[in-house]
């Protein structure tokens, strides 16, 4: 097997890594709850087969004065990249380890972790941002449990590597006309959930049950709708209360988009970073009710899905980072420093979407969701994943100070809600 030493860093390997130093720690988790127990030494050995399958996962990322670029380890065989913990309190040790930052420039860019109960087993996988988004998480793990599945029927295994492209490339070249689509700079920053500074990395969660996915689906169907649509809502109307925001003023929510939706069976060339953005502007009406700001939301959203959504933002990111790295490192900067100094930032909405039924072996999963990245003061994300028509919601966030505020958005959120 012949692994390449060095790869390219594409366009949104690198924004998220720079990304990483002043917006967010950058990592996405899954975890999945299994119906009986691993085994742990074949566990290893599938993420360890993973990285040279796709080998930009076995590395790490060199900067180089400005030229980053990936570069494979030399220690994988001796990195402990799957670990097993025997707790009485997984969801606390399951917490402890999604919170803890991975460093893209010296960390492994993949790490396992297998929470064992009395019967059963949950398993984190975590993954740095600056080598993926959450579509190739969901790939990834579709990747691991096949690699785990064929060692418990085959112990020796060979490996291709992957060398597949991980840029934009291949989006752009099933799109006519796709270098005119450059944004011309991004949109201002309006608002925020109001935090204060903190430094502890945090999560909160609250699960939507069926019931009620159900009820937010039949509202997205008979208002024509997608569920997007009725979870933006959903934000807009929360926000808008929490922050006492005035009528007349437009305020501005980034929503995330699966670029893959332009490629073949949606599915990238390799695990990667595709993901875009829309940025949608609505005012606050007084006394509007649920239904009424559903209707604008889809307005607006439908507006912006009116040609090739997503890649006007994919476009923005490809002229920014041929200005070079650092280049980019001080535009991300400065943007930073802008959002601290008026403690404004683009509230996220960034839904996941729904997880695979997937099989390590005989085992099946009985629940799982993805989490969202911790993001910097005054940033906000909420992510949402979905997983047998149950949804999870995931707010990272720092310092405890900050808690009591994200858990009462999080209530108010899910009470706005179709029920």
């Amino acid at each position: 097997m012949d692994v390449p030493n060095k790869f390219t860093v594409t366009t949104q390997d690198a924004y998220n890594y720079a990304a990483s130093k002043v917006f967010a720690d950058q990592q996405l988790c899954m975890a999945i709850k299994l119906n009986g127990r691993l085994n742990e030494d074949m566990l290893a050995k599938a993420v360890r087969l993973s990285m040279d399958f796709e080998p930009v996962l076995g590395c790490r990322l060199v900067e180089d004065s400005g030229n980053p670029y990936w570069e494979r380890r030399g220690d994988l065989d001796q990195t402990a990249i799957c670990q097993v913990v025997e707790t009485s309190l997984p969801q606390k040790a399951l917490e402890s380890f999604v919170n803890k930052p991975i460093h893209a420039d010296v960390d492994p860019l993949v790490l396992a972790k297998i929470f064992r109960e009395k019967t059963a087993d949950i398993v984190c996988i975590k993954m740095n941002h600056s080598a993926c988004d959450a579509g190739g998480l969901k790939e990834y793990v579709s990747l691991l449990s096949d690699l785990y599945s064929m060692l418990s029927t085959c112990e020796h295994s060979s490996i291709q590597p992957n060398l597949g492209r991980r840029d934009q490339s291949q989006i752009f070249q099933h799109i006519k006309d796709s270098r005119t689509l450059a944004m011309k700079g991004f949109p201002r920053p309006t608002w925020t959930l109001p935090q204060k500074e903190g430094n502890e990395p945090l999560h909160s969660f609250k699960v939507i049950p069926k019931s009620q996915f159900e009820a937010i689906k039949k509202c997205a169907k008979d208002k024509k709708a997608t569920v997007n649509d009725v979870l933006l809502t959903a934000m807009y109307r929360t926000l808008f209360a929490i922050n006492n925001t005035k009528e007349g003023n437009p305020m501005m929510i980034q929503v995330s988009i699966d670029l893959r939706r332009y490629l073949p069976d949606r599915r990238a060339e390799a695990v990667c970073n595709l993901s875009g953005a829309l940025y949608v502007a609505l005012e606050r009406k007084m006394g509007e009710p649920f239904e009424g700001t559903l209707v604008r939301v889809c307005a607006a959203m439908d507006k912006l899905k009116e040609d090739c959504p997503g890649l006007e933002s994919a476009a923005g990111l490809e002229y920014l980072f041929s200005q070079g790295f650092a280049y980019m490192e001080k535009y991300m900067a400065e943007s930073a420093a802008q959002g601290k100094k008026y403690n404004v930032t683009f509230p996220l909405l960034s839904n996941f979407g729904v997880l695979s039924k997937y099989h390590f072996g005989e085992l099946e999963l009985l629940n799982g969701y993805i989490t969202s990245p911790i993001i910097y003061q005054p940033g906000f994300m909420l992510g949402a994943s979905t997983f047998n028509d149950a949804m999870t919601l995931s707010v990272g966030y720092c310092g405890q100070e900050n808690t009591k505020k994200v858990n009462e958005f999080l209530d108010d959120y899910v009470a706005e809600l179709p029920k």
